[in-house]
């Protein structure tokens, strides 16, 4: 239960889960430290509420945070973005911190020292969607005004292609497709290493031919050699 004047930290705060966050936590009454990965989610994110933030690209996380708390850190951090950030969220915590993961995007493997857990009285808390009544009673804060979601830009339904191109060539879709290929390999390995087989991944990227509906839209094709180590024989999917 979050309390007026705690810290928070919201991790990737340039997504639809960092956004919300945010905005919620504000409301609530507390400080609310955020990251992201650029200057113009960065300079967003203050707008939405942010006390402070971080660029997770270029700076220490935990050491910015305890920086911003006086070397205490925050007392609750939202987490969704999965193993690339597990480690510094953990650690940006204050003793008796909880930590509340409601996501996986670059990795579902995440690892702790149990000893830094219970010596700093830590609690890992998941959180998965919600109830329809919780729903509904949420988007009336949306109905109202008092949270907003953050809107690039509009297009009407004639400039579909246009939108559809806008989209292609910001960071975001170049970010996309790296996560979609960092989930799908994490699967993958995941269940295949049950049966004792090696994988090895090739990706290629392809374009769609300027007469094909989407023209211009960047697919990924994936080929995995599959070694079977007890039998030493190897086969290819694609």
């Amino acid at each position: 239960k979050l309390r007026a004047g705690e810290d928070v930290l919201v991790i990737g705060a340039g997504s639809g889960v960092g956004q919300a966050a945010i905005q919620i936590a504000w409301r609530h009454g507390a400080r609310v430290f955020a990251t992201a990965g650029s200057d113009d989610k960065l300079a967003r994110a203050r707008q939405l509420g942010a006390y402070e933030v971080v660029n997770h690209t270029t700076q220490d996380v935990p050491a910015a945070i305890k920086e911003f708390t006086g070397g205490r850190g925050v007392d609750v951090g939202v987490e969704h973005v999965g193993t690339a950030t597990w480690d510094r969220s953990l650690k940006s915590l204050a003793r008796g911190g909880r930590l509340v993961t409601c996501g996986a995007t670059t990795g579902h493997d995440a690892r702790i020292d149990l000893r830094f857990l219970f010596g700093r009285q830590l609690s890992l808390l998941g959180s998965y969607m919600g109830r329809k009544g919780e729903l509904l009673r949420a988007a009336q804060f949306f109905f109202s005004g008092e949270l907003r979601s953050v809107v690039d830009q509009t297009y009407p339904l004639s400039e579909a292609a246009e939108a559809q191109r806008r989209l292609q060539l910001t960071p975001v879709a170049d970010d996309c497709r790296q996560k979609a290929k960092q989930q799908a390999e994490s699967v993958l390995r995941g269940f295949v290493r049950r049966l004792g087989w090696n994988l090895e991944f090739r990706w290629q990227a392809r374009s769609r031919g300027p007469g094909d509906h989407g023209a211009g839209l960047v697919g990924i094709s994936l080929s995995v050699t599959v070694a079977d180590a007890s039998a030493g024989k190897e086969s290819r999917r694609a």
